[in-house]
């Protein structure tokens, strides 16, 4: 009979045991339940925030870019309320970027926040849309070789004409495969404000840069602060690292971007700028003398190359097979008064976007979109000679459709984000 019973209690703990286990793995497996749904909620919380966030950031931009944007100095931060229920705080820093202007929308929301910064631009005008504009100086431009002028054109009342170079005579039964329009006797008048901010840094003037001195090169670099970064040296500055964005390296005497290297969304100052054959990058570069991009280069856009010494004999120079996409600009005196600047493509070289020359301007290679010049010439070993093109081709039908113009000069009010930065 006790074994009996024995065994029933030994039956029963058993059984007992079994619920318990069953209990605590149910009960584990309804917290983990109860955990996962309160952090989906937290995940859904955080992505809801998150995405407020970045579409009040893209409304911060949208704000600086209407016509908001003049009442917003430079490098002076302003806080607004997007909707005015105090819940949508957007900060906002308008700043000079070479030839660009750059906003950043930073935008907050209890601990969180989200920023974006994008360098902006505009849609070019009908002046800006054309292939070439010369000022009218009662003189004809003479044509030789293979030279392709196509797209609408303002130049003087004696037009084009057929011209005679190294043995080679015009080639085509056209001067231009386009309209042809009566220039005016000046160059186009140039907003050189951004480009007085550049030269400043140059000629260490104060400017509406804020920068912030390092002793070193940093690899990477925000945009989302007023704060630019600048390295300076007063010895010539060879690159050759990988270097991105709110960066402007200056030399006192030259700088050297060498084929190793890649610089993305970097300004470079220096009285003269070589940047070496193969180079792959996109920046923008400031000098007083020369500019010279070597062969099998691809500078991408939004690249510059501007020359804003105006006493000097300065060049821009792009080598045999390069290609730059962007913009180029030799400042000169004013409207009525050029420099002995000179900006040339050699042959097989490509320059992609807008040129302001108010110097010469000496196209054997192709030019995909529109020149502003005062002049051109042609250079043929050490002999010069003015008022012609060689072989060249100026194509505004080649310019892509999104390539936009910048606030310098052939642009329109339209603006639009020429490139959303890191």
């Amino acid at each position: 009979m006790s074994i009996r019973r024995f065994v029933r209690y030994r039956v029963n703990a058993g059984i007992l045991q079994l619920t318990l286990g069953i209990s605590v793995i149910i009960s584990v497996l309804c917290a983990s339940m109860i955990l996962l749904a309160y952090y989906n909620k937290l995940n859904y919380l955080r992505k809801d925030i998150n995405l407020k966030l970045r579409n009040n950031s893209l409304s911060g931009i949208n704000y600086l870019m209407s016509s908001n944007r003049e009442s917003v100095p430079f490098n002076k931060p302003l806080q607004i309320d997007l909707f005015g229920d105090e819940n949508d705080s957007v900060t906002l820093i308008r700043k000079p970027w070479g030839v660009f202007e750059l906003l950043v929308s930073v935008a907050t929301q209890g601990a969180h926040d989200f920023s974006r910064a994008a360098i902006v631009a505009h849609v070019p005008d009908e002046k800006g849309k054309s292939a070439l504009y010369m000022p009218d100086n009662n003189a004809p431009v003479y044509l030789a070789g293979n030279v392709l002028l196509k797209g609408q054109v303002y130049a003087s009342a004696r037009k084009f004409s057929s011209g005679y170079i190294d043995g080679k005579d015009y080639k085509r039964d056209r001067f231009v495969y386009g309209d042809i329009k009566k220039s005016e006797a000046t160059m186009p008048a140039l907003d050189t404000t951004l480009l007085w901010e550049a030269g400043s840094i140059l000629k260490g003037q104060k400017n509406s840069y804020l920068l912030y001195s390092t002793d070193r090169l940093p690899a990477r670099s925000s945009f989302s602060t007023p704060e630019t970064n600048h390295y300076f040296s007063n010895q010539s500055i060879d690159l050759e690292d990988s270097i991105q964005g709110n960066l402007i390296i200056q030399s006192a005497i030259k700088i050297r971007v060498t084929s190793q290297s890649h610089l993305s969304n970097v300004i470079l100052i220096a009285p003269e700028i070589d940047i070496d054959k193969g180079v792959i990058g996109s920046f923008q570069c400031f000098a007083e003398r020369s500019i010279t991009v070597g062969a099998e280069c691809f500078l991408q856009f939004p690249s510059a190359l501007v020359l804003i010494g105006k006493d000097n004999d300065s060049t821009i120079v792009i080598r045999r097979d390069a290609v730059v996409q962007g913009f180029a600009i030799i400042q000169g005196h004013g409207t009525a008064i050029g420099s002995k600047g000179t900006f040339k493509i050699e042959d097989k070289g490509i320059f992609h976007g807008m040129a302001y020359i108010n110097g010469s301007s000496d196209i054997q290679g192709e030019l995909w979109g529109h020149l502003t010049t005062r002049s051109t010439q042609v250079k043929v070993e050490s002999t010069v000679y003015g008022n012609y093109i060689l072989d060249g081709e100026i194509n505004a039908s080649k310019r892509s459709p999104y390539l936009p113009a910048t606030s310098l000069w052939g642009y329109s009010e339209e603006m639009i984000i020429a490139k959303w930065l890191p």
